[in-house]
């Protein structure tokens, strides 16, 4: 009978699997999710499955409760925010004699996206340079070509402002001028690329990397600033366009560095001078071509330490705690 028992046991716990139902969660980090999943035998009656427990990763707290109805619900709370796949469901059971036992390993089926706090954070009202340039009206005065108000003539105003076909209908000797708008730019371009050398660190950082997205992601879009997004991955370059709130929500939850690779060595990230904002590791951050960014191209460097052994002249460091907006008026301006 045991010798049946064993081997009744162990074909039918091959067929015993994990489903969930859903192929995307989406949460925000620090607040727990729910979901209802299924954990099936087969409705085999030679074996009893008795526990069923999660991997979780780094920054990932979960657990699984079953209930004696049967049913079951995985209850996840992520503390980083980033994009998870590829989680693991450890399933235990034990023949119906209680003689044998067995584990098996499953892997779940959907994606968790862990969005950041930022995105929830009230907009501050970006301090435009008048000097800044670019084709959105930026509701101060400036350099723009628009006309913001009409103001009285002072010292140091541009005489090519004055009014004059007004001066000649006016009876005192006051001069109007033209008060232009100050213009900021349609588009921001931002380039990542943030190395990682395990996976807790992979994680920790894709998490800055989000904050900082969303950050400054939350007041570009408030004046109608469009960001796009160019990333280097181990799997490749890609891009997004963010022109609202949801679009900028996907873009915090970007592959660049999804899956199982690791980069061991700092790549530079290509044509750094091409973008308005460059996003880098402290390993990338040592790298070759960044100390010659053009002086209007800014430098952000995401690192869970405050002083690292090299940054880059102008760079800036974001360890999660910084506020950018001034950062934010800076690439803005141009």
């Amino acid at each position: 009978m045991a010798v049946a028992s064993l081997g009744l046991f162990w074909s039918q716990f091959r067929r015993a699997g994990v489903a969930t139902g859903v192929k995307r969660v989406r949460t925000f980090k620090n607040e727990s999710k729910t979901i209802p999943i299924q954990i099936g035998t087969g409705g085999s009656r030679w074996l009893r499955l008795t526990s069923a427990s999660l991997e979780g990763g780094p920054g990932l707290a979960c657990r699984v409760n079953q209930f004696r109805s049967g049913a079951s619900e995985l209850v996840i709370t992520p503390s980083l925010a980033g994009r998870t796949e590829g989680l693991k469901v450890m399933l235990k059971a034990t023949d119906q004699l209680g003689l044998f036992t067995k584990q098996r390993t499953l892997e779940l089926d959907f994606v968790l996206e862990s969005l950041p706090l930022a995105l929830r954070r009230a907009p501050l009202r970006l301090q435009a340079s008048p000097r800044s340039f670019g084709e959105n009206p930026a509701g101060r005065s400036g350099s723009g070509q628009e006309l913001y108000a009409v103001s009285e003539y002072e010292l140091g105003l541009d005489p090519h402002d004055i009014m004059w076909r007004r001066v000649a209908g006016m009876t005192d000797e006051t001069l109007p001028v033209r008060i232009r708008e100050a213009n900021v730019r349609k588009v921001v371009s931002i380039g990542i690329r943030v190395g990682s050398r395990n996976q807790e660190e992979r994680a920790r950082r894709d998490d800055l990397v989000a904050e900082a997205i969303a950050q400054m992601g939350v007041e570009l879009l408030q004046i109608g600033t469009v960001l796009e997004i160019t990333y280097s991955s181990p799997r490749g370059t890609g891009r997004a366009t963010a022109s609202n709130l949801g679009e900028l929500a996907d873009a915090t939850e970007l592959a660049w560095g999804s899956g199982q690779d690791v980069i061991p060595t700092p790549l530079p990230l290509p044509a750094a001078g091409s973008f308005d904002l460059v996003i880098v590791g402290p390993e990338e951050a040592c790298g070759t071509g960044l100390d010659s960014l053009p002086r209007s191209r800014r430098l952000l460097v995401v690192s869970e330490q405050d002083r690292l052994p090299y940054t880059p002249q102008g760079a800036s460091v974001f360890t999660g705690r910084e506020d950018l907006s001034a950062m934010t008026s800076l690439v803005l301006a141009g």
